[in-house]
């Protein structure tokens, strides 16, 4: 059985990050996050044609320069529909 690490999680504008003794990551959105108690979800619908981009990824423990930001959603957003 897979048991769940501790972690500390945080809210961002614009999105969150989760931090564990052995990893970090961020989550990077535009989509409105919420912590359910258990860890965050979102809901949102989309109409056809639109698209909304969710980003993860490991980070340095301690690099706050790599939390979750609006210019880094747009510009991964950006990058990878090129």
């Amino acid at each position: 059985m897979i048991t769940r690490a501790s972690h500390q999680m945080m809210l961002t504008p614009h999105g969150a990050w989760f931090d564990s003794r052995n990893l970090s990551l961020g989550l990077a959105t535009m989509v409105p996050l919420k912590n359910n108690g258990r860890g965050i979800e979102a809901a949102f619908a989309l109409e056809e044609g639109e698209a909304s981009t969710f980003v993860l990824r490991e980070i340095r423990q301690g690099d706050e320069s790599a939390r979750p930001s609006l210019h880094k959603v747009n510009k991964l957003s950006t990058s990878h529909l090129q």
